[in-house]
């Protein structure tokens, strides 16, 4: 996974009596690389309620489209105990699905190219909203799935970002996050969308598209009427027939929510760059040889 990015936002969103988290890491870090690099900024954001929160989302896509900003986001916010979205300032809830709805448009301009990191409670459950059938929230993700402290998140995010900015190299980078704190209860998890789209595709055909769930699936459509027989042996027939074009047409579904995830109808060039083809078994492959 390559990340292109000039500029980094910080979406810090706490209490009054929070430690600040992310104002540190911008304080002590990140603030100071565009000595270094002129093309560079970072940027730290405060939202305290949710119309602040989502309309920063609709500058950020501004700032893309029109000043050609390429950005990383890293939030600092409490993640809902419950694991379904942000807590912010002002003790207004912000669902993953809203989350979602703000950022896929940034992701489709950046060609699928958002990188996200996540100093957030139970923030990998975000990924969980990812809808295959439609294009990539983002290109990659660090995130956890459990409870986190702020001492464990500025050590390791602050290795993280100073080695992003020493290497360039991701997978160094999050390395470093990991081995910041070696004795930390908890740790961050990295999943890029291309391993999102392949987890999720291999367990709906292991699970929805094998013969039994198809016909499975058949008798539920004959219970519920929308599939009307008039004999047993039309009941075989039909059951035979769903079955058979459950098979038959799995990899034209698949083609289709791989061209929409990756984008591929507006920006064809990126095929190149998916670890897989378009094919169940070559992804499948992929996925469980990754």
């Amino acid at each position: 996974m390559k990340i292109l990015f000039n500029r980094i936002y910080i979406i810090e969103s706490l209490g009054s009596n929070d430690r600040k988290t992310g104002t540190e890491l911008y304080d002590d870090l990140l603030r100071w690389k565009g000595i270094t690099y002129p093309d560079f900024e970072a940027v730290l954001k405060t939202p305290t309620t949710k119309n602040e929160f989502i309309s920063l989302f609709d500058s950020i896509l501004d700032d893309c489209v029109n000043n050609g900003v390429s950005p990383i986001i890293h939030f600092e916010i409490h993640g809902a105990s419950n694991q379904s979205g942000l807590v912010l300032t002002s003790g207004e809830f912000v669902s993953w699905d809203i989350l979602c709805d703000k950022l896929r448009p940034i992701n489709h301009l950046l060609k699928n190219g958002l990188f996200i990191t996540m100093g957030v409670c139970h923030g990998c459950y975000f990924m969980e909203k990812e809808n295959v059938e439609k294009p990539a929230v983002f290109q990659g993700i660090i995130a956890s799935f459990d409870e986190l402290y702020d001492f464990d998140i500025y050590i390791q995010f602050y290795a993280f970002y100073e080695e992003l900015f020493t290497s360039f190299d991701i997978n160094l980078a999050y390395k470093k996050l990991i081995d910041a704190n070696p004795t930390a209860s908890v740790n961050y998890a990295c999943y890029s969308a291309e391993l999102i789209f392949a987890m999720v595709q291999t367990d709906y055909d292991e699970k929805q598209c094998t013969e039994e769930a198809f016909k499975q699936r058949a008798l539920d459509e004959i219970e519920a009427g929308k599939l009307p027989v008039i004999s047993r042996q039309d009941k075989r027939s039909k059951i035979r027939k769903f079955v058979k074009m459950g098979l038959q047409t799995k990899e034209k579904y698949f083609k289709k929510a791989y061209k929409s995830f990756f984008m591929l109808d507006d920006y064809p060039e990126l095929e190149k760059d998916i670890s897989f083809p378009c094919s169940i078994s070559k992804m499948k492959s992929w996925y469980k040889g990754h």
